[in-house]
């Protein structure tokens, strides 16, 4: 794992190089606080299926990966709602979209 003290936008630049590394397309849709801000994935399938992930840390510090919405994948229209809405409430998170066939997480190679 990587070190939680690190500014976000270190380990946004290294999950996307480890990604890209894996033959993903890793796009920064909003860039949040270069420091702290939190990270949502839109992981996507290239299927017209969506899977959406939000950065939580557990007690120990330890980042771990939930989805906010009651779907493991939906359309990706339907995404897009939620991620309006998250870019609006939290204007220093950062959202990430990553085309991949496998919808695998890039932080995942670090």
């Amino acid at each position: 794992m990587f070190d939680v003290g690190l500014p976000v936008h270190f380990l946004i630049d290294a999950a996307r190089r480890a990604g890209e590394a894996e033959g993903q397309t890793v796009m920064i849709r909003q860039k949040g606080d270069p420091d702290r801000g939190t990270i949502t994935l839109l992981l996507n399938g290239l299927d017209g299926q969506v899977q959406v992930l939000t950065q939580q840390r557990d007690f120990d510090g330890n980042l771990a990966w939930i989805n906010p919405l009651r779907d493991s994948s939906l359309p990706e229209s339907e995404s897009e709602t939620y991620l309006h809405r998250l870019a609006k409430r939290d204007p220093d998170a950062w959202i990430l979209e990553v085309e991949d066939r496998l919808s695998r997480n890039p932080f995942s190679f670090l």
